[in-house]
C-alpha cells in the first residue's frame, strides 16, 4: 500500500521523472512513438517548463499554434517519493472553465495495478467545478488507462491511432 499519497504542482526538479515515464510510455505504444526521439523530448521538456513556470504551453492544432492553459501535477508519497504524473490542458484557449483534456498521465512501472492512476485522476477531477467536462485521447495500447477512465465515469468514443 502506498502511504500518504498526495498530489502537488510539479517543479523543474520533476522534469526528468516525467520525461522518463513519457519515453517509456512512447516505447510501449501509449504515446506517439516520436516522443522517444531526443529532439522531441527536448522540445517537450521546454513545454513542461512553460507549464510549470507560466501555467500554459504552446500546442499545434488544426487551428495552428495556440497557447493553452495547462497544469502538471506530481503524485507522490512520503515512503515512495514520486509515483505518477498528470498533464492537463484546456481544450482550446479560454475553455479552462468548460473543457479540459487529460493530456498525459503515467504511473511508475513498478507501482502500476495498485489503483494509483485511478486515485490521481479522481483527485484531479474532483478539484474542478462540476460543469467542467474532462476528456482524454488514448492510444489503442492504453487499455489500462481506458479502464481507469471508464471506472471514473468517462465514456469511450474512439481511440487515437
Amino acid at each position: 500500500m502506498i502511504e500518504n499519497a498526495k498530489m502537488r504542482l510539479a517543479t523543474p526538479e520533476d522534469i526528468d521523472f516525467v520525461l522518463g515515464l513519457v519515453r517509456e510510455g512512447a516505447r510501449d505504444g501509449h504515446y506517439a512513438p516520436w516522443m522517444q526521439e531526443p529532439a522531441h523530448l527536448h522540445a517537450f521538456k521546454g513545454a513542461l517548463l512553460q507549464v510549470i513556470e507560466h501555467g500554459g504551453m504552446a500546442r499545434q492544432s488544426e487551428r495552428g499554434t495556440e497557447i493553452v492553459k495547462a497544469v502538471l501535477v506530481i503524485y507522490e508519497s512520503s515512503d515512495m517519493g514520486r509515483i505518477a504524473f498528470l498533464l492537463a490542458a484546456e481544450k482550446v484557449p479560454g475553455s479552462d472553465e468548460t473543457d479540459i483534456e487529460l493530456y498525459k498521465c503515467s504511473v511508475a512501472r513498478p507501482l502500476r495495478g495498485r489503483g494509483i492512476g485511478t486515485r490521481l485522476i479522481a483527485s484531479f477531477v474532483a478539484g474542478y467545478p462540476k460543469q467542467v467536462r474532462f476528456f482524454a485521447r488514448c492510444y489503442p495500447r492504453s487499455t489500462f488507462m481506458v479502464a481507469i477512465l471508464r471506472s471514473l465515469g468517462f465514456c469511450q468514443t474512439g481511440t487515437t491511432s
